[in-house]
This record gives structure tokens, C-alpha cells and sequence, in this order.
């Protein structure tokens, strides 16, 4: 839950189980999870996949944890036993880099594959997606200077 006045608060609702979490699913023969804290942060690394062509967005899955509880990555491999890959894109802040360390150790000895990507740009993927966005339109021509430099 989220507030949606000046003052923020984000809440889990009581009863919820991160166990149940928010992701975008992968092709069927996909092999990789992409881990990111929140569902706004999982959306925007897909984004990011696709504006930069960086290969076929729906190759990987996109898994939200909810927080940085590592509760709702274990039930993903647990329905998707052929995930190899794991790609841990979370926050650049304290608790981010801090429960990334902790998530590896976690998942060593498990066979997979871990990597470290925390976001490039910002504090998440999402701030990462409207940097690259503003930078991009700074860079586009609009229709509308096309056709003024055709007159």
C-alpha cells in the first residue's frame, strides 16, 4: 500500500505474503530472473531493455520482491527449478547494497549463477529509466522541426 498524499508512507497490507510476488513473465524457455525491490523498478528495467535494444525483453524474467526480503525469490525458483541465472538489480542506497551481499551468500552452493547490477544511473532502475528517458527526448527531433526544416 502506498500513500498518495504529500506525505509518504508505504505499508504492506496485513495478511499479504511476500511469498506471492509481483513479476512479469519470461518466454518459456527463458533461464533468468532479473531481481529488483519494487514492481516500478522491475517495469523500468524491462523499459530499459527495449529503448536500448539490448535483446529480446521477454528472454528473462523480472521478479519484485516487495522490500529486500529474499522470501519471494526463493518461492520463484521454487516454480521456476530452471532458472540459472540470477541478476540482482537492486537500490544503490545502504539497504539495497547491503541485502544484495546478503542475497549472494544465501544462494551460494545452490548452482546458480549470481550478478551483482545495481543501477547504473540513481538510487533504482526507475530513476535510471527517467534519466535516460529525459536524456533521450533532449536528443530527439520532433515532427514538427522536421517539417519547418523541409519549408
Amino acid at each position: 500500500m502506498r500513500g498518495c498524499s504529500q506525505i509518504q508512507f508505504r505499508r504492506d497490507i496485513p495478511g499479504s505474503k511476500k511469498i506471492y510476488p509481483f513479476y512479469i513473465e519470461a518466454a518459456a524457455t527463458a533461464d533468468a530472473v532479473e531481481v529488483y525491490e519494487a514492481p516500478i523498478d522491475a517495469m523500468s528495467g524491462a523499459s530499459l531493455k527495449i529503448m536500448q535494444h539490448t535483446g529480446n525483453w521477454r528472454g528473462v524474467h523480472y521478479l519484485a520482491l516487495g522490500g529486500t526480503d529474499y522470501a519471494a525469490l526463493d518461492a520463484f525458483l521454487t516454480y521456476y527449478p530452471n532458472i540459472t541465472h540470477i541478476v540482482l538489480c537492486l537500490d544503490n542506497d545502504e539497504a539495497g547494497r547491503t541485502r544484495t551481499q546478503d542475497i549472494i551468500k544465501h544462494l551460494e552452493g545452490s548452482g546458480k549463477t549470481v550478478e551483482d547490477r545495481p543501477p547504473p544511473i540513481g538510487k533504482d532502475y526507475n530513476d535510471t529509466l527517467v534519466q535516460v528517458t529525459q536524456e533521450y527526448q533532449k536528443h530527439c527531433i520532433s515532427l514538427d522541426d522536421i517539417l519547418e526544416e523541409t519549408r
